[in-house]
């Protein structure tokens, strides 16, 4: 009987066209571990897509092909246009192409009606899906629900380490003994070619790993610094990771955190609770990074080592708030994840939440928290 590894090479080896499907939440474990399949595949003549409601943090654009990941879809569905050629002989055929609408041009001898012409919903494009770190399919966000008939009529690869993984895919490889969705896809990248891993392949996995244990200081295994070895033998380059992800601070982030530091944190004594959020007035005044945002949780941990919950919350878009929870209590952060779900990293979970007022996200959360408590 084949492993669900063997089984995941057998539906790669068979795929023409391959789509990469990411969570609505992104972290650089997600990214790295994208951009690295995504380099294997392309070398083994597949075409391939990478698509996610989240953007890509500008730090990450040290990796081969990161700016290769989408927000949409950019083609998904082959359409049939025919027409019946009943009573009528069609003798000339071409079109044209303008920026905004393709032209058919038919010549016939007899009429063609609006009825002779049938347009009909063909294959989708996709051979396979990949998911990766993807509890279920709702938390792939808007590439799911606008595209909801791609996921239910496709074969799916559903590559995960989370307990609360739903395997919905056909083939299933969840590992949860494994750091990182890097460490998980590294085997079967080995498995499909290990001569096809390159440095650029290697340094974008170890980059997740590197995120994922917090530079090798937790949620570590002996087969987490055998992979490790085995990507800088490939040529990874720890070097080039280290210095992208932990450069020093702009001033645009020192600002950030000030700000917050002074008039948007709230703090528990009593329950041991920080939260603090983010208005896009606040970040459009600073002049704010995507980045800047990303490390104000690793600064509240630096600034309340002691607290046992920290909340941020930060306004994305209209309506739309990112939410990220961490605590070592993990009954508080599942409360928060059976309603929204999103992605863990560690012990962190990052969602998203639907409210027009942050002020509003902020007591809603709360709430919930500490109900029944």
């Amino acid at each position: 009987m084949l492993t669900n590894n063997q089984q995941a090479l057998e539906l790669i080896k068979n795929s023409k066209e391959i789509l990469i499907a990411l969570p609505s939440t992104l972290n650089g474990d997600l990214i790295s571990s994208a951009i690295a399949l995504n380099l294997t595949l392309k070398k083994l003549d597949k075409k391939v897509s990478i698509v996610s409601s989240d953007v890509v943090r500008e730090k990450f654009n040290f990796l081969e092909s990161a700016d290769n990941i989408s927000l949409k879809l950019s083609s998904g569905r082959i359409f049939e246009i025919m027409v019946s050629k009943e009573n009528k002989r069609i003798t000339q055929a071409r079109y044209e192409n303008t920026p905004e609408t393709i032209k058919f041009f038919l010549t016939s001898e007899g009429d063609i009606k609006a009825t002779d012409i049938i347009v009909k919903h063909g294959r989708f494009i996709f051979d396979l899906i990949i998911t990766l770190g993807a509890i279920d399919l709702k938390s792939l966000g808007k590439l799911y629900e606008e595209n909801n008939k791609l996921f239910l009529d496709s074969t799916i690869l559903n590559i995960d380490n989370q307990s609360a993984n739903d395997q919905y895919g056909q083939i299933n490889i969840i590992d949860l003994t494994t750091s990182s969705i890097a460490e998980s896809v590294y085997p079967l990248i080995e498995l499909l070619d290990s001569s096809v891993i390159d440095a650029k392949i290697a340094t974008a996995l170890l980059t997740g790993i590197i995120i994922k244990t917090n530079h090798f200081k937790s949620h570590l295994t002996s087969q987490t610094f055998l992979t490790s070895s085995a990507l800088l033998r490939h040529g990874a380059n720890q070097q080039e990771i280290t210095t992208h992800l932990y450069r020093a601070k702009p001033l645009s982030a020192i600002r950030l955190i000030g700000k917050i530091l002074s008039d948007s944190i709230e703090y528990d004594e009593e329950k041991k609770f920080i939260i603090a959020w983010l208005t896009r007035e606040t970040v459009e005044a600073l002049e704010a990074s995507a980045d800047d945002i990303e490390s104000i949780p690793s600064e509240l941990a630096k600034y309340f080592p002691d607290t046992i919950i920290k909340m941020f919350i930060y306004e994305k878009s209209d309506g739309l708030n990112i939410g990220i929870v961490d605590s070592p209590k993990s009954f508080l952060v599942d409360k928060i994840r059976n309603k929204y779900s999103g992605s863990l990293q560690n012990s962190a979970l990052r969602f998203e939440i639907t409210h027009e007022d942050i002020t509003a996200t902020k007591n809603f959360l709360k709430n919930l928290l500490f109900a029944n408590l």
